[in-house]
């Protein structure tokens, strides 16, 4: 009985946490996507994020949702497959587009830092040749 009651905070604790983060994650991605810059992520990038994000939500749902909608018998297409095995699946694709997202983002502030250097570079050889020429 002792370790029901240990038990069952904690449960709570981790559904809250569980939900904080799936609404949190939510809400970062809309922020991400709803923001307009020239120098940001391309429209692309920022579609794959949402799709990643929105395909690993329904597997987020707590087990206990799951596990009444199996035993009821409502959501069992096979005998040997359930929509919470189609949800943990659907993490194998977000996987891979996050993946996706995070090459094209590295390889965007890459080549944005190739340019920093760059136009840094000129601009000493700006400064330098202007200095040589007050000084003649």
């Amino acid at each position: 009985m002792l370790k029901r009651k240990l038990l069952k905070p904690l449960y709570w604790t981790y559904m809250g946490l569980l939900w904080t983060q799936s609404i949190t994650a939510i809400v970062w991605v809309i922020l991400i996507a709803t923001n307009k810059n020239e120098d940001g992520p391309t429209l692309v990038t920022k579609l794959l994020l949402v799709v990643g994000v929105v395909i690993t939500l329904p597997g987020d749902i707590p087990s206990f949702v799951w596990s009444s909608c199996i035993t009821s018998h409502k959501c069992i297409p096979w005998y040997y497959l359930t929509y919470y095995d189609f949800a943990l699946f659907l993490s194998i694709p977000s996987v891979i587009i996050f993946f996706l997202v995070l090459r094209t983002e590295f390889l965007r502030l890459d080549q944005e830092a190739q340019y920093s250097v760059l136009g840094g570079e000129v601009d000493s050889l700006f400064s330098i040749h202007s200095q040589s020429t007050e000084h003649s």
